[in-house]
């Protein structure tokens, strides 16, 4: 519900409450409809080692919180990992340094996802950012400044200046 932005902010807040009390069925969809990140097994299942078990992502979980009592499991990708366990796949596209002599490239990326798309292309020279300071997974059809830069990288092969641009 929080990435689907502030107009579903108030059912969020309404499921925080009711789950505060108990009652965690806010964030459980109905019955027939996919889960809303099933995507998650597309993308994350197949990049990311992955606990291969239940026990041992609890045993990965319970390390994160020995070393980070405060913080725990918060911004990790523990929770995104649950959705791997039983993945019929292994890992098919593991991290590793990109090759050399690549062309620059353009990546884009919102709240919390701008500083991986950094981190890629810092191994780029001459690659260009796009950070929104906002919601939103998919900004070429929600953006209108990144999707302008976008259609010219993609039309001209130009990118934004300066290299990391804000819209």
């Amino acid at each position: 519900m929080a990435r689907q932005g502030p107009a579903a902010w108030p059912a969020l807040a309404k499921a925080i409450t009711a789950a505060a009390r108990g009652d965690a069925s806010g964030f459980v969809p109905p019955r027939g409809l996919r889960f809303p990140d099933q995507a998650t097994g597309v993308t994350e299942c197949l990049d990311w080692p992955r606990p291969a078990s239940r026990a041992e992502l609890d045993a990965a979980v319970k390390r994160l919180n020995k070393v980070a009592p405060d913080t725990g499991t918060a911004g990790t990708m523990a929770e995104g990992t649950l959705a791997c366990l039983g993945w019929p796949v292994g890992v098919t596209n593991p991290p590793e340094p990109l090759p050399k002599g690549l062309p620059p490239m353009l990546g884009a990326g919102a709240w919390g996802e701008s500083d991986a798309v950094t981190r890629v292309l810092t191994q780029v020279p001459g690659s260009a950012t796009i950070r929104h300071e906002g919601p939103g997974h998919t900004l070429y059809l929600s953006n209108a400044c990144a999707r302008a830069h976008i259609d010219r990288y993609l039309t001209e092969a130009r990118l934004p200046e300066p290299s990391e641009t804000t819209c």
